[in-house]
């Protein structure tokens, strides 16, 4: 059985339907959208807000999502507390990796 899920907002801590293997794991797609434009990684463990100057010196054309590490490249440097906003997608807890976690510096 293919415990397949698209994600729309993330479909991760929904219970199976009726009739599906709680034993089975279940594998989440997140949608497209969370997806770096540059390396195609899924960034949904990676989202975040940085203030506008920061982020369309990266991404002048201001469109899709870039993971950590492609965004510093495109920076050339590594990203510091003071390029986060304090939108509260930055300071609550939330899905984020251990680098989002360190840049954040939490």
């Amino acid at each position: 059985m293919d415990r397949t899920q698209l994600c729309g907002s993330c479909d991760v801590g929904s219970i199976p339907t009726e009739g599906t293997n709680l034993k089975t794991p279940m594998k989440v797609i997140h949608n497209k959208k969370f997806h770096c434009i540059d390396c195609n990684k899924d960034t949904w463990n990676e989202y975040y807000m940085l203030y506008s100057k920061v982020w369309k010196k990266a991404n002048p054309e201001d469109k899709g999502m870039l993971c950590i590490d492609c965004l510093e490249t495109r920076l050339g440097r590594k990203l510091t507390k003071k390029d986060f906003t304090k939108a509260i997608i930055n300071t609550i807890e939330t899905r984020r990796t251990a680098k989002l976690k360190n840049r954040l510096s939490i």
